[in-house]
């Protein structure tokens, strides 16, 4: 598929995709496969419904459909395979399910449709290799060449990217399935994310396109009786959902690196910017009421849950809770009796919101449930009411109701609403507009819920972020913003890129 058509069908294919990761176009490049959450689709590039084909039993880390309509799917578990018409996850190779499998990432199926080149390694790890796996035995060769991702195969070439963002190409037997010479760097810049995976893609046809550059980002104070602008003394980096301790003190962000995201710990008193995790992919971070723990959603060894460990560094991360159905965000209650948690997509409870008691049976309770999708769950101070994000009028707006209760629900937002949050009084809720800037509103919580005076609260576009709320209130109202530091990531699109690869390979000859 030539990269301006494979263009044009994302494009047009608009909201349908909006939750899609790991997309790869069908060898006919009618049809385009992709994951959201555990679950495998594919849509027509023409447009239609999205068909669920299969559900795996580990995050997807990218997939490649080749000419025999087979998907290969990357996970921490091995390399998946599954048809293309629907049917069973299963491993490739015919490994059990309890036996072991190191990650494989990032799939590029070889022309002769033989062999499929994987990243192998933790993801986004310093030691990930590049690696060949046989369709037919699921035997992997690898090879010492650190990486992040492949990208494809073209004349002759294997062209991936490493952990620094450096394009490299090698020369390929694809029929011996091994390296038939030494890499050799063609490019810099592009971005890697968290999971090693690089935002970059290689067509066919032989066009490039990447984005280029290094998101970071400077925590930010807006608002209050100034408009000026305060940042806190970190330097900047690549920041994720920051949140301030409940004696507001210090706050705990997540911090993108190389290979992986941690949470990171400011003291705001005494200017220090600490490490807290020490091992899995740990993000959204969140408070325990007293401040004595911190809150996160990890991955470690292919499975997803809930951790908490304390700030001082007086233990280790501990499992709160791992639920069948994948957790994607959560919070504990301000009296510390509940745990309340989104899932992502799945047979059951597909992006809803649930509660579940941290003391006796942990029994999930069902607050918002489908069809449509409820997320980003937000307690009062009180622990009274429920702020959240639902798609239920078409597009996302914030909506309260109360907890634990199954009272009626009152519309906050009127022009698209998503990341609420609440003040530290409880008599203000914050949300981000569809049109930019966030928008705080007066409400009042009694026998009942009503809403007072809307007022835009910050006017400048901060990042956002579609899973977690990426910015917080700060104890003396202020809003703690993210903002961009540096240029912004330039996207690059090099039509007849195979030309380039030619020649620069040919010279080293």
């Amino acid at each position: 598929v030539a990269l301006d058509h494979a263009l044009y069908a994302l494009w047009s294919l608009g909201e349908n995709l909006v939750a899609g990761r790991s997309l790869t176009f069908s060898p006919n490049g009618r049809s385009l496969a992709f994951a959201e959450g555990n679950l495998i689709r594919k849509i027509a590039v023409d447009g239609g419904a999205a068909l669920e084909l299969g559900t795996t039993t580990s995050i997807p880390y990218g997939l490649s459909w080749s000419a025999s309509d087979t998907i290969y799917i990357g996970s921490s578990n091995g390399l998946l395979q599954l048809p293309a018409a629907g049917g069973a996850v299963r491993r490739l190779g015919g490994l059990g399910p309890n036996d072991p499998a190191t990650t494989q990432a990032w799939p590029i199926i070889l022309p002769d449709g033989r062999n499929v080149v994987v990243a192998q390694g933790a993801t986004g790890g310093g030691n990930v290799r590049l690696a060949s796996v046989s369709v037919a035995t699921g035997a992997a060769t690898v090879f010492d060449f650190p990486a992040a991702a492949p990208l494809g195969f073209l004349h002759g070439q294997l062209v991936y990217v490493t952990i620094a963002g450096t394009i490299m190409a090698v020369a390929f037997d694809p029929v011996a399935a091994r390296p038939a010479g030494e890499p050799m760097p063609l490019d810099e810049g592009v971005i890697v994310n968290q999971t090693g995976g690089a935002k970059a893609s290689l067509s066919a046809s032989g066009s490039l396109a990447y984005l280029r550059g290094r998101v970071e980002s400077q925590l930010t104070l807006v608002g209050g009786s100034t408009t000026a602008e305060v940042p806190l003394r970190v330097e900047a980096r690549q920041y994720i959902s920051p949140r301030y301790s409940p004696d507001g003190r210090r706050v705990a962000v997540g911090v993108i690196g190389s290979g992986t995201t941690d949470i990171w710990v400011a003291d705001l008193v005494n200017n220090t910017f600490t490490k807290v995790t020490t091992e899995g992919n740990n993000i959204r971070p969140e408070w325990s009421p007293d401040g004595a723990k911190i809150l996160f959603r990890s991955e470690r060894g292919g499975k997803v849950g809930i951790y908490w460990q304390p700030v001082d560094g007086s233990g280790p991360a501990e499992l709160l809770y791992q639920p069948d159905v994948e957790p994607y965000e959560a919070i504990i209650s301000p009296d510390g009796k509940w745990l309340i948690y989104r899932t992502g997509p799945g047979a059951t409870f597909p992006r809803d919101i649930l509660a579940v008691p941290l003391n006796g049976e942990r029994i999930p309770v069902p607050l918002v449930v489908g069809p449509s999708a409820a997320t980003m769950p937000r307690l009062s101070p009180d622990g009274k009411w429920l702020a959240y994000q639902s798609n239920e009028s078409g597009r996302y707006e914030t909506y309260v109701r109360p907890f634990p209760g199954n009272g009626a629900h009152v519309q906050i937002s009127t022009d698209g609403g998503t990341e609420p949050l609440w003040a530290r009084s409880g008599r203000t809720l914050y949300y981000r507009r569809d049109a930019g800037g966030i928008v705080s509103v007066a409400v009042i919580a009694g026998a009942t819920f009503s809403i007072g005076e809307r007022r835009l609260a910050v006017t400048a576009d901060y990042a956002a972020d579609a899973s977690h709320a990426n910015y917080d209130v700060a104890p003396d109202g202020r809003l703690l913003m993210l903002k961009r530091a540096g240029a912004e990531p330039m996207p690059v699109i090099v039509h007849n890129w195979g030309r380039e690869l030619r020649e620069k390979t040919a010279a080293k000859k």
